[in-house]
């Protein structure tokens, strides 16, 4: 069974006449390069039908979801019903309006969820190391540049203390 049919319908394409519905996820959709990070997803993502025998969404139409989640703390219940009921959501998604919409329980969000949840920890510890350890949680500086390099010297000095503790272990 093929992937899910993305064709847009006459609803779609007055929809997309409808301006500054979210300007933050217009904004995200313009700068990110999705067709890299879908190709990327597609060597992990390879399910073409869910277990009850309908078409699989697109990896990064799930993926999008995720980040949706993400973005606005939204459990997935909560994301099933935005998707619903927001148009800025499933616009951003990739969703038709004449199609359905992914239901909470998926097994496309939880094989995905499986697949980036190796990656995932690894970065939010970091993170939250960077927080912690690092006064991370503000920046004292406004402007792009100081901000950039307040941030890279927080990541040098976290991988600094990483690189010396595990000079430590080999030592020992």
């Amino acid at each position: 069974m093929s992937q899910m049919n993305t064709e847009k319908s006459f609803v779609d394409l007055e929809l997309e006449n409808v301006t500054n519905v979210n300007p933050v996820l217009e904004k995200i959709n313009k700068l990110v390069k999705w067709d890299r990070i879908n190709k990327k997803l597609i060597s992990k993502y390879k399910k073409s039908a869910s277990a009850d025998g309908r078409p699989a969404y697109p990896a990064i139409v799930m993926f999008k979801v995720l980040l949706l989640q993400r973005m606005y703390n939204l459990s997935d219940p909560q994301m099933e019903a935005c998707l619903k009921d927001r148009i800025s959501f499933f616009q951003f998604v990739g969703l038709s309006i004449k199609h359905s919409k992914p239901d909470h329980l998926s097994e496309g969000l939880k094989n995905l969820n499986k697949a980036i949840s190796k990656i995932r920890y690894k970065v939010e510890r970091t993170i939250g190391t960077l927080k912690r350890l690092y006064g991370f949680n503000r920046l004292r500086y406004v402007g792009d540049k100081k901000s950039d390099m307040v941030f890279y010297l927080s990541a040098m000095v976290y991988n600094l203390r990483k690189a010396g503790l595990k000079l430590e272990a080999v030592k020992s």
